[in-house]
């Protein structure tokens, strides 16, 4: 993967951190790997907050096929997500 890829997941993670920890009120010990689903961080309406922030901040369209538990999970399945939208 090359640096620049690396340095825009990076990006793309830690807006997400931040905007989960605002939106969510959650803690500080929120990373790429900590799971949203098994702390419970995300139900239907905090989903459908955060497809908006990424489709507004992000510029990319995350259709409803692909709003998916295993999408969802984390930050890093969501970063994914996102880089390959960017990608298309």
């Amino acid at each position: 993967m090359s640096t620049l890829v690396q340095a825009r997941e990076e990006n793309i993670s830690e807006r997400l951190i931040e905007h989960l920890r605002e939106s969510l009120c959650l803690t500080d010990s929120l990373d790429r790997q900590t799971d949203l689903i098994m702390v419970g961080a995300l139900d239907s309406l905090a989903i459908i907050d955060l497809v908006t922030y990424v489709e507004t901040t992000f510029r990319v369209r995350i259709p409803p096929t692909e709003i998916t538990p295993q999408n969802f999970r984390s930050v890093e399945t969501l970063t994914r997500l996102i880089t390959e939208k960017l990608s298309e």
